[in-house]
């Protein structure tokens, strides 16, 4: 029979672990929730915050290979227009952004933080957030590997091979790399403005 401390700690643990679990793979930094502006409030053509749209991956982000700060860029995939059907944004527009963080070796995920896209007038900064993304998990190689060892020797201080000891006194030797987190060039990211954006 289990006893009623070994209950009441579990009870307690319990939250916390499925918060984690919840916590989705690849998301963005920053405000989650659109800010609508009164149209009035902005002069000339501009897209409302809560605008969907797509953008494809133009390189390989992954939670293994990609350090925190790397740029990466996403190609438009469908036009954005004003409200009187002025064009904006147009197809092929470049979004810009880097990686902001690629989780911990227990709980691998993709976090971005989206920086500026071309409009019709020139590149601007852009608020908006990533609703979800084209991604898959693989198993990443063992981190106690001599391969490994070898050739992450040369990454900066900030790449996550710093976290190798931390992770083998933690998980002993023998433990090896849980599932890593991916998404392949070409994927498609659906991105919600959580702002207005507008030319300059």
């Amino acid at each position: 029979m289990m006893s009623s401390r070994l209950l009441f700690a579990l009870l307690a643990t319990a939250p916390f672990g499925c918060a984690s679990a919840l916590q989705p793979e690849v998301a963005s930094v920053g405000p989650q929730s659109p800010k609508p502006a009164p149209p009035e409030s902005i002069a000339g053509p501009f897209v409302q915050a809560g605008t969907l749209f797509s953008a494809q991956v133009d390189q390989l982000i992954d939670t293994y290979y990609s350090a925190p700060g790397t740029p990466f860029t996403a190609t438009v995939v469908n036009p954005l227009f004003g409200a009187q059907g002025q064009l904006v944004v147009p197809y092929g527009a470049k979004l810009r952004g880097t990686i902001a963080s690629v989780g911990t070796y227990e709980l691998p995920n993709i976090r971005v933080a989206l920086q500026s896209i071309d409009t019709v007038g020139g590149p601007v900064p852009i608020e908006a957030a990533v609703r979800e993304a084209q991604h898959y998990e693989w198993l990443g190689p063992d981190p106690l590997s001599v391969d490994y060892m070898s050739r992450n020797r040369d990454l900066p201080d900030a790449a996550r091979s710093a976290n190798l000891f931390g992770y083998q006194a933690a998980y002993g030797y023998d433990t090896t790399q849980p599932s890593e987190v991916r998404i392949p060039r070409g994927a498609v990211m659906e991105i919600a403005l959580t702002a207005p954006l507008a030319p300059p």
